[in-house]
């Protein structure tokens, strides 16, 4: 009201000039809004696309990790019936020398067509006589040795040591091609998380890792590893193991807050990955970004 009052004490002229004032401003006020709004939904694309693409790029060293082991294991089951009779020891040779060069490997096992344990080599717990039934009811032995096809494991623990693994088995064929038996490799998690790892960026950004079922394999929480923890119940992780790549936001209940995060799954294993960086730590810089852009235009 005092306002009115105000307005209507000023002269004609001085109103005039207040409204030109206002009729020049808005105009300005509006593009101003428009090119800030403009620059920051630029700003964010570009973020969700670089999350996006570092997701991408890790799944590339993932990828082959798994597959040049999967490769060493092929042949070194191919090599096992060269072996024709001969003793225990032998085979369990075979196996030390091959464990020496294939460094992925935690252990390697070589089962019969009835789960027992024929040869076997370890950087950690060997299996001892009574254990030797252990790996017969182990999923990724059955699958391979009813298929005669090449299987991984979701992250589980082993059935000795407890520690959080994961297992690749290749079947053994005889030369008429019927599977004799099937080499079980255990893979090093420790090598997973040191690729995981390679990734950092910002102040609190981060990657992960799950399995086919949406169990993490590697995280900068190290208490989620040790415990193969399940989130599969996260959109996002649905949708990496989907296959699905993209960028998304989300609540983590890790970081306790909203990220952005990019996510890729890992062809032909379906393992996934996502990038997440707090959306307060992203805002920040795609204000500075713009904030910047502002100085160099201006």
């Amino acid at each position: 009201m005092a306002l009115i009052n105000h307005l209507r004490g000023l002269s004609v002229s001085r109103l005039m000039l207040l409204v030109t004032i206002l009729v020049a401003l808005l105009p300005v006020s509006i593009l101003g809004y428009h090119i800030y709004q403009s620059a920051w939904d630029n700003s964010w694309r570009e973020i969700r696309e670089k999350h996006q693409l570092l997701a991408q790029n890790l799944a590339t060293p993932l990828q082959t990790y798994v597959e040049d082991h999967k490769g060493m294991l092929a042949i070194l089951a191919e090599n096992i019936p060269l072996l024709g009779a001969a003793s225990k020891t032998t085979a369990t040779r075979l196996l030390e020398n091959s464990l020496r060069q294939m460094n992925g490997f935690r252990s390697i096992l070589y089962l019969d067509m009835n789960g027992r344990i024929l040869a076997q080599a370890s950087q950690g717990v060997k299996l001892t006589q009574i254990q030797q039934d252990l790996f017969a009811t182990e999923k990724c032995y059955l699958q391979t040795r009813k298929t005669g096809l090449w299987s991984m494991s979701k992250v589980k623990r082993h059935p000795v040591t407890r520690q959080p693994t994961i297992f690749m088995g290749q079947a053994v064929h005889a030369v008429d091609g019927s599977v004799i038996g099937v080499v079980l490799g255990e893979l090093r998690i420790d090598l997973i998380e040191a690729i995981r790892k390679k990734v950092k960026f910002g102040k609190r950004g981060h990657s992960a890792i799950v399995d086919q079922t949406g169990q993490v394999i590697a995280h900068p929480n190290p208490k989620w590893m040790s415990e193969i923890k399940d989130i599969s119940d996260w959109p996002i992780v649905q949708s990496m193991i989907a296959g699905e790549t993209g960028a998304t936001s989300f609540y983590s209940p890790f970081m306790k807050g909203n990220m952005v995060a990019g996510y890729a799954s890992v062809p032909g294993i379906n393992w996934g990955i996502m990038v997440p960086q707090p959306e307060s730590e992203v805002a920040e810089n795609v204000n500075q970004l713009i904030f910047s852009h502002f100085i160099y235009y201006s």
